[in-house]
């Protein structure tokens, strides 16, 4: 059986089409997000793109470099987006993993990202302050890849700084 083959073109990558839509239609609706008893969060492309400008410098800052993998744990958040925009405008990896819940046991949780981060190259794990007790034991040991741990819906807080 013959491998597919696709051609990966520069201007098909996730923050190349976002970009041109934000420098094409700035002020025109990107995403909506929605919460269960708050009103949407509304992204126009060009501010969703300055976010995720903001959060690349940052996770660059950082030390997160291109074809590393960041494993992205954080609950259904307005902020989601920029930060997956950011991690993939340096070329990293984006890893979307389920934060834990009431159907995720907190065990189960634990095994699972430990299993990951031993055997299946994770370098950076962007999460909310929540989990740092149970993730930061990942980190700088010798039988995980794990680099850092970092909290990126920080650092969108203030809007005037995108």
């Amino acid at each position: 059986m013959s491998k597919p083959s696709f051609d990966v073109r520069p201007d098909s990558l996730v923050w190349d089409h976002f970009r041109r839509h934000a420098l094409e239609m700035p002020e025109r609706e990107a995403v909506v997000h929605v919460e269960v008893d708050r009103p949407p969060y509304r992204w126009r492309w060009g501010e969703l793109l300055r976010a995720g400008s903001t959060v690349a410098r940052r996770l660059a800052n950082e030390g997160v470099r291109e074809g590393e993998v960041c494993a992205l744990i954080i609950r259904h958040h307005p902020f989601f987006y920029p930060v997956y925009l950011g991690i993939s405008a340096l070329g990293a990896l984006p890893a979307v993993l389920a934060y834990p819940n009431a159907r995720l046991h907190a065990d189960k949780f634990r095994e699972g990202l430990r299993g990951m981060a031993e055997r299946s190259g994770l370098d950076h794990i962007l999460t909310e302050h929540d989990l740092e007790a149970q993730v930061r034991p990942l980190v700088g040991t010798s039988a995980t890849t794990v680099k850092d741990v970092l909290f990126p819906l920080e650092w969108l807080a203030d809007p005037s700084s995108w």
